[in-house]
C-alpha cells in the first residue's frame, strides 16, 4: 500500500516532534506561527465547533459531523486547553489508507471524508493552512475514525430497518470510544485496530474477494448484452450466436479447459459452464440457454455488485466471530447448513415462509429433539386459518386430530365451546394436532426457543422440496431430511443412533431428547455467497435488497451514540 507521503519524504523527515507540541502545531510553526499563540487560538475554535455541533446543519467545509456526542467527550482539556488527536503522520497516514480503501469492504470512502481530509493534509504539508483548517482536519480525522469503526463493527445500514423481524446475536461491540480512540492513536495501531472489527469468517472474506472480482471485470469494460435468435441454444448445437455466449460466460466464470476448436459448436465443456453460471443464478442445471438463462446472463455487473455490497453490510450487522458448531438457515437459498469450524458437513432443503408470512431472521440454539411431536397452532395461524375453519365446520378438528385444550392442558369438549364467539378477551383455549402421519411437524421438531412461534420441523407434505422456490410455509421452517440432522445434533450422545430414532419413530408416542451440546442456530438472510471462486446468488425473496443498497449510497445517519 503506498504512503500517503512518499512525495513528502524530505519534509516529513525533517519534523521532529517534541513529546508538548503537537504535529499540527508544527505544521503551522511551517508556515510562521507563533506556537503559543497557535495553541491557544486552536483551543478556541475547537471548542466552538464542539459546543455548536448540535445545531450546525453546514457541517464543516460542508462535510456533516455525523458523531458529534462523542467528539464533545473525547477532546477533553490539557492545562487548560484543547489540543489535537492527530500529532502523528503515521496515524494520520493510516486512517486515511484505510479510509480510501474502505471501498474493499463494499462501502463509499466519501462517507468518511476522504476528499476534505486529503485536500486539508496536502494544504499543511504545503504550509498553506490557517490555524482554524487544522481545527477542522483534526474533527474531521477523528469523525472519520468513529464513523468508520461503527460500521466495520455492526454494519453502515441499520438492520431493523430493513428487516421487519431481527433477533441475531447483535453485532455491536461495546467499545469504550475514549481508550479505544487513544489507545489506537498512542500505539500507532490505527489500521490495525479498525481492521480487527471486521468479520473474520470464510463467508464474508470470500464475497469480499468477490467484490474485488467484479470491481476488475467493470474496470475491464464488464461483459455484452446477450441475445439470441432462437428460442434456445443447447449441446451438440452449431450457431453463430455461441462465441458470444462463451465469452459472456468466461467474462464471470472463467475459460474452461478442452473443448473443441470450434467456437461456434456448443461442446462438453460449453454445457459445463452453462451449467455452473445456472446453479450459481439458483436455475435448474439442466445445461439449456433458455429465456430465463438469458435474463440472468443480461443482470447489469453494477446490479451484482449491489448485491454482494448489501450482503457484506450484512455479514457485518451479524458478529465478526463464528461458534465453532453451529446450524444455519439462508432464507433466500431455502437451505439449512451444518458447520463445523466454518466449513459445511452437508446441506438440507428448506421451506420457508411466504411473502404474506415470512420467516423472521434470528438465533437462538438447539436443546432438544422431539420425536412424535405435538403441534400446537400459533396464534396467527390460529385467527387466521384454524378458527375460520372450525367455524364452518366443528368437526374440522377430528379430520385433523386437533384437540382443544385448557390452559391447563385438560382436553375440552369441542361441543362445549361457541366457536363463533369474537374472544375479545383472547382466545382462551389450546388447539394441539396430535402425533401421527399428517401432523403438521411430521416426525421430528428440532426446539430452537424464539418469540415468534417459530420452530424447524418434519413435514407429511415432502413432495413439496421439489421445487426450486420453496417459500410455502407459515414463517415454519420444514427440513428435507430431518432425521440426518438430528443424528448431527445428536453427535454426542452416543447412545441416539440412526436405528434407535428409527425404532423410535415407528413406536409412534411423544418422546423429547434432550441434547447434551447446545447446538446454537442462526437462520439469516444472505443473496449472495461465493465459494469456490464464484459468487451464487439467490433471488431476494422477501425484497430486501434495495433498500439496503439504497441506504449504502446514502449519507451515513448522524450517531446518538455516548
Amino acid at each position: 500500500m503506498q504512503s500517503l507521503f512518499s512525495g513528502n519524504t524530505e519534509r516529513v523527515a525533517r519534523i521532529v516532534l517534541p513529546t508538548a507540541v503537537t504535529l499540527l502545531t508544527v505544521l503551522l510553526l511551517l508556515a510562521g506561527c507563533n506556537p503559543g499563540r497557535v495553541s491557544r487560538e486552536f483551543s478556541e475554535i475547537m471548542e466552538g465547533y464542539l459546543v455548536n455541533f448540535e445545531d450546525d446543519t453546514d457541517g464543516l467545509y460542508e462535510n456533516a459531523v455525523f458523531n458529534p456526542v462523542i467528539l464533545a467527550r473525547l477532546y477533553v482539556r490539557e492545562e487548560g486547553l484543547l489540543r489535537a488527536k492527530w500529532d502523528n503522520l503515521e496515524n494520520i497516514d493510516q486512517l486515511i489508507n484505510t479510509v480510501r480503501y474502505s471501498y474493499r469492504e463494499g462501502l463509499n470512502p466519501e462517507d468518511y471524508h476522504i476528499d476534505t481530509l486529503e485536500y486539508l493534509l496536502d494544504t499543511m504539508l504545503a504550509g498553506e493552512a490557517k490555524i482554524a483548517d487544522s481545527v477542522v482536519f483534526d474533527i474531521l480525522l477523528t469523525d472519520a475514525f468513529l464513523t468508520l469503526a461503527a460500521h466495520f463493527a455492526g454494519g453502515k445500514t441499520d438492520r431493523r430497518e430493513f428487516l421487519p423481524v431481527w433477533n441475531v446475536r447483535d453485532a455491536e461491540t461495546v467499545i469504550y470510544w475514549p481508550h479505544f480512540v487513544d489507545s489506537s492513536l498512542i500505539n500507532m495501531q490505527v489500521e490495525e485496530n479498525l481492521l480487527s472489527l471486521l468479520p473474520a469468517h470464510n463467508e464474508y472474506r470470500n464475497l469480499r474477494s468477490s467484490l474485488e472480482k467484479y470491481r476488475g471485470i467493470g474496470e475491464e469494460g464488464g461483459w455484452d448484452h446477450f441475445s439470441t435468435s432462437l428460442d434456445s441454444l443447447e449441446k451438440g448445437m452449431r450457431h453463430p450466436d455461441i462465441p458470444r455466449l462463451r465469452s459472456r460466460l468466461a467474462a464471470e466464470q472463467g475459460d474452461p479447459a478442452g473443448g473443441s476448436m470450434d467456437k461456434e459448436l456448443f461442446d462438453r465443456p460449453l454445457l459445463e459452464q452453462v451449467e455452473l453460471f445456472q446453479r450459481r443464478h439458483s436455475l435448474p442445471d439442466d445445461g439449456i440457454v433458455d429465456e430465463k438463462v438469458i435474463v440472468a446472463m443480461n443482470i447489469p455487473l453494477y446490479d451484482l455488485m449491489d448485491v454482494i455490497e448489501a450482503n457484506l453490510d450484512r455479514w457485518r450487522w451479524m458478529p465478526a466471530d463464528m461458534p465453532e458448531r453451529i446450524l444455519r438457515v439462508n432464507i433466500p437459498s431455502f437451505e439449512l447448513y451444518a458447520l463445523e469450524k466454518g466449513n459445511p458437513e452437508f446441506s438440507l432443503k428448506v421451506i420457508v415462509g411466504t411473502d404474506e408470512r415470512p420467516t423472521p431472521v434470528f438465533a437462538s440454539a438447539i436443546k432438544w429433539i422431539e420425536l412424535n411431536p405435538y403441534w400446537i397452532v400459533p396464534p396467527g395461524m390460529l385467527e387466521d386459518d384454524i378458527l375460520p375453519a372450525i367455524r364452518q365446520d366443528v368437526g374440522y378438528l377430528e379430520s385433523r386430530n386437533m384437540k382443544v385444550l385448557s390452559e391447563d392442558f385438560s382436553v375440552v369438549d369441542p361441543d362445549s365451546v361457541d366457536w363463533h364467539s369474537d374472544f375479545d378477551n383472547g382466545f382462551p383455549y389450546i388447539i394441539r394436532q396430535e402425533p401421527g402421519p399428517y401432523n403438521q411437524m411430521g416426525n421430528i421438531k428440532l426446539e430452537l426457543p424464539n418469540p415468534y412461534y417459530v420452530t424447524m420441523h418434519d413435514t407429511p407434505d415432502r413432495h413439496l422440496f421439489i421445487r426450486d422456490k420453496r417459500t410455502l410455509s407459515s414463517g415454519c421452517i420444514r427440513v428435507e431430511d430431518p432425521l440426518r440432522l438430528a443424528e448431527w445434533l445428536l453427535e454426542h450422545d452416543k447412545e441416539w443412533t440412526m436405528e434407535r430414532l428409527e425404532e423410535e419413530i415407528e413406536e409412534g408416542e411423544n418422546l423429547i431428547i434432550d441434547i447434551s451440546r447446545t447446538v446454537p442456530a442462526e437462520i439469516v438472510y444472505i443473496t449472495a455467497r461465493a465459494a469456490d471462486g464464484h459468487v451464487y446468488w439467490y433471488d431476494d425473496v422477501y425484497s430486501f435488497d434495495g433498500a439496503v443498497s439504497r441506504a449504502l449510497k446514502s449519507e451515513p445517519p448522524r450517531s446518538d451514540s455516548k
